[in-house]
């Protein structure tokens, strides 16, 4: 992987918030201890290894409920509140930037909820809003209450639930919508590097989808779908609509996502027994990003850079923990699983 070496200049306004996180580095889970829990055979076992982590103060809620969503939640909204307190106004949008998954997940889930008639709510990942006020917002058509971009993007799927019958269209439409505003958004940072992160992420959902219709064989024309500011131009990414998977994945092979795709659709067609693990190339691609600035102070990007890493960690955990719960062969999990300084050294691949 070729990526760029940003120069990025040190912002003295966040000079005590990366002095706090640098001290919150403390708080990752080693390694090692990643490995034993991933040697784990049994949550009881699981349990012991977390209680020597951060993610202590979490055990008794976890043994309750049978799952982490209590961890993943609040340590989303962990993040929110820390960001609101630190960033500047004018830097507020990278909450949304950092939880873009999340909210695209629940506006699909409130557009789904919509167009099914159906009550979706232990689907959806409670961060900035409730369900109910994501709701009761579209239901009553009154978003006062609501942030400007978050109504807007509501406002359109609402639309789209009342006029595309078929759910997977108004999903992909909903995502060309949702990451035109998301990009609008970051160039208003003025930061290359950001700005250049999320052609990645336009870069890889394009890419996902692409996929997605090869190999499900979906019908749907590339115009549907196809988002428009990443680094892979939509005449480039057009002429595979009327080609094979394999003519793809061979061209996509000689960009600088050979890794996110190649890899493991090799896997994927020559051994039935290893996991599909596109979201771990993509983490590991995210991360190795953000390599040319660990020698830097203080600026956003540091910001952006630790709150992916804690993210990924909060996944890892998930992905360990429900592995050891229906007791899916480890082989299978250490595969999902990401430790950074293991697998950083693909950033050479």
């Amino acid at each position: 992987m070729v990526l760029k070496d940003y120069t990025v200049a040190d912002d003295s306004y966040y000079l005590f918030t990366c002095a706090e996180l640098k001290e919150k580095e403390k708080e990752f889970i080693e390694k090692q201890k990643i490995k034993r829990m991933l040697d784990t055979k049994s949550i009881d076992s699981f349990f012991k290894l977390l209680h020597e982590t951060y993610y202590s103060k979490y055990i008794n809620d976890i043994s309750k409920n049978n799952d982490l969503e209590s961890i993943i939640t609040s340590e989303l909204k962990s993040i929110v509140n820390f960001l609101k307190k630190r960033l500047k106004p004018e830097h507020q949008i990278i909450i949304s930037f950092l939880m873009h998954k999340e909210d695209l997940h629940n506006i699909k889930i409130i557009m789904k909820s919509e167009i099914l008639n159906r009550d979706l709510e232990e689907l959806f990942v409670p961060i900035l809003y409730s369900y109910n006020q994501l709701k009761e917002a579209v239901e009553t058509e009154s978003y006062e209450n609501i942030d400007l971009d978050t109504s807007l993007i509501l406002q359109y799927a609402s639309m789209l639930s009342h006029t595309e019958k078929i759910y997977r269209t108004a999903e992909l439409k909903l995502e060309l919508f949702f990451l035109e505003k998301l990009y609008s958004s970051v160039t208003t940072l003025k930061s290359r590097m950001l700005e250049d992160f999320t052609k990645h992420i336009i870069d890889i959902f394009n890419i996902k989808n692409i996929y997605r219709n090869k190999f499900a064989g979906e019908k749907f024309d590339f115009d549907l779908f196809l988002h428009k500011n990443g680094f892979l131009t939509i005449n480039f990414l057009k002429k595979f609509e009327n080609e094979n998977l394999d003519y793809f994945v061979q061209e996509v092979g000689r960009t600088q996502y050979a890794p996110l795709l190649v890899q493991e659709t090799f896997s994927l067609f020559n051994d039935s027994s290893t996991s599909y693990s596109f979201e771990k190339s993509e983490e590991i691609f995210y991360i190795c990003f953000f390599d040319s600035i660990k020698y830097t102070i203080s600026n956003m990007e540091k910001i952006v850079d630790f709150f992916i890493k804690k993210k990924i960690e909060i996944m890892n955990l998930n992905i360990i923990f429900t592995g050891i719960l229906y007791n899916i062969d480890r082989d299978k999990i250490r595969h999902e699983v990401l430790i950074f300084d293991e697998d950083k050294s693909r950033c050479n691949w």
